[in-house]
């Protein structure tokens, strides 16, 4: 799951939006045998991403000055 986790060794058998399907997922790795399966929530992220196409060299100045006002941001090309 991550080093910064509860249970850095974890390994993910599933990842479910529904509580319920998640439960029948480990009671059916129970039955075939698999002990200690728990089930917990994945901490939440939030981000918001913006895609901003044909970038001259006055807007790319630009937006480094606004990035400058978010410390947390990351500003960066796309890959194509």
């Amino acid at each position: 799951m991550g080093q910064n986790s509860a249970m850095p060794n974890a390994v993910v058998l599933g990842s479910f939006r529904d509580p319920e399907l998640a439960q029948r997922h480990q009671a059916d790795m129970t039955r075939r045998g698999i002990a200690g399966v728990q089930i917990s929530q994945r901490a939440a992220t939030e981000a918001t991403r913006f895609e901003i196409r044909g970038v001259d060299a006055a807007l790319a100045q630009q937006l480094a000055e606004i990035q400058k006002e978010f410390p947390q941001s990351q500003l960066g090309a796309c890959a194509n």
